[in-house]
């Protein structure tokens, strides 16, 4: 039998033992330089990994020797999303499904960064297009995110089918029955949804997920008492389930079950003393040692935790913020005009970026949240991202901003004044700070903040109003108004906007 040194390194590398591979496609490529194979497989060791520069170099040289190798393109495409240079990683799956139009991988790769970046309608016509390319084979995960795009397009009863689809291809897919049940809601179909779960139930009994999913559709539908036990289920097959113990704090919370509730906190954080998370829930709900504001563990860990799921997970809450956000600024400021050097103060996943690059020249998004900063970069609306604590930001960057805004951020801080003082510190004369908060009830300014049972802090009117004047800025615009729906009941908000006079503070 002759020797093939390619298929010896190629089994190396199908093997997994890639150093050698590496090694070994470096050798050959030092014999044959100009083999846009060897270059194509060498990026793909890289990429195996994640040395992602690397690999995109790879790639574009195996591109640079043969220009029509549609898998080189799609390869570097995947690179390029690793590496968050998305519009190029667009370019490149576009021009694998150019050579190649039945490229499912590629349809799906590009799909999702459409997804990623709220163009859910492109997105689902990627996914179309990965499932046309295999009608007999098709994709759960094609399917799944099919309808997910549909759904976030606010079409629930086209995305139905296509969730049970995905669940008839993969009856383990978890947060598909989740989807569907709100869909079956969402159309009215209180009995499809629950028979939804309850074929789940039957078909994974122990699946802590599928419990946990059931317990969510009972507590929209405020059956209480059902929701629980599916929740105690959850934690009983997994008992570091921080979901479930949020919901059932929330449960209690909602009832006025307060020793209950404080002995949940106990439980959770005896379970998992490191938890940050399971800290602050225990100084929620216990009321000891309720810091100034929400750590900056806590912050990661949670919203690291629902990034993917963040859009989602505020449309069912009838989100409202950064819609009266825009309105209180369009009131304030007039029609868009891109001249302002803009800050979105706890940008998330950029809901807010969208309406205000109209009047950003220069957009930035502060975040805590590396897996909340991903999925803003997605949207391709912002100048710069970075990874910092807000306050700690703001002391950074004196008479750098026209305008900061801040949707739900404010609400991790129980102590406004350091983050007030730092952003008037930020803006220049004339500049703008607009915020969302959620009132207090009672207006005693001794009272200030409170650190509610959902972990967030609540504010009383006097407390916000002496805070802004003591930054030395100016209300211009005050409102009150529900900023989401929470459990059934609206969830009562402060939308204000402050004003830096002419001079400075």
């Amino acid at each position: 039998m002759t020797f093939d040194p390619f298929q010896a390194v190629l089994s190396l590398h199908q093997s997994g033992r890639i150093t050698e591979a590496e090694a070994g496609y470096r050798v050959l490529l030092e014999e044959h330089p100009e083999d846009p194979q060897l270059h194509n497989m060498l990026g793909n060791c890289l990429a195996d990994q994640s040395r992602w520069e690397e690999a995109a170099a790879s790639y574009r040289r195996a591109i640079a020797l043969s220009p029509d190798r549609a898998a080189s393109h799609y390869n570097l495409g995947n690179a390029l999303s690793a590496l968050d240079s998305l519009r190029e990683a667009v370019q490149a799956y576009q021009q694998a499904i150019a050579l190649r139009p039945d490229y499912a991988k590629a349809h799906f790769n590009l799909g999702n960064i459409f997804f990623d970046g709220g163009q859910y309608a492109e997105a689902a016509g990627c996914y179309r297009s990965a499932l046309d390319a295999n009608p007999e084979h098709p994709d759960p995960d094609a399917l799944f995110n099919l309808a997910r795009a549909l759904h976030r397009q606010g079409k629930p009863a086209l995305a139905i089918p296509f969730y049970q689809r995905a669940l008839q291809q993969d009856p383990s897919c978890h947060p598909a029955y989740g989807a569907l049940a709100l869909a079956w809601l969402e159309t009215g179909k209180t009995k499809q949804a629950l028979q939804c779960h309850q074929q789940a139930l039957q078909r994974e009994p122990d699946a802590p997920a599928v419990h946990f999913y059931y317990g969510r559709t009972l507590l929209m539908l405020l059956q209480f008492e059902e929701a629980e036990a599916a929740f105690r289920r959850t934690l009983q097959l997994a008992p570091q389930s921080n979901d479930a113990y949020r919901a059932l704090g929330h449960i209690m919370d909602t009832q006025g079950r307060r020793d209950e509730l404080a002995r949940l906190a106990e439980a959770w954080l005896e379970a998992q003393p490191n938890d940050p998370e399971a800290s602050h829930y225990h100084q929620a709900w216990t009321g000891n040692a309720v810091p100034p504001r929400a750590s900056d563990d806590f912050v990661r860990a949670t919203f690291d935790g629902f990034a993917d799921d963040f859009d989602e997970v505020l449309q069912t809450l009838d989100y409202r913020a950064p819609q009266l956000l825009q309105t209180a600024l369009t009131n304030q400021l007039g029609e868009e005009a891109p001249e302002r050097a803009v800050l979105d103060a706890g940008c998330g996943t950029g809901w807010c970026g969208s309406f205000l690059r109209g009047w950003a020249k220069r957009l930035v998004g502060v975040d805590l949240s590396p897996g909340m900063l991903a999925r803003a970069r997605c949207r391709g609306v912002y100048d710069t991202l970075i990874e910092s604590e807000l306050t700690a930001y703001l002391h950074d960057v004196p008479a750098r901003f026209d305008l900061i805004v801040s949707s739900d951020t404010l609400i991790y801080f129980g102590d406004l004044a350091p983050v007030f003082r730092a952003s008037a510190a930020a803006l220049r004369d004339g500049g703008y700070l607009a915020m969302t908060l959620e009132r207090l009830c009672g207006d005693e300014l001794a009272a200030g903040s409170q650190l509610e049972a959902h972990g967030r802090f609540s504010h009383s009117t006097s407390y916000v109003r002496h805070q802004i004047t003591a930054a030395g800025l100016q209300i211009v615009s005050w409102e009150e108004a529900p900023l989401r729906r929470e459990g059934g009941t609206e969830v009562h908000g402060l939308v204000v906007v402050a004003q830096k006079p002419a001079g400075g503070a």
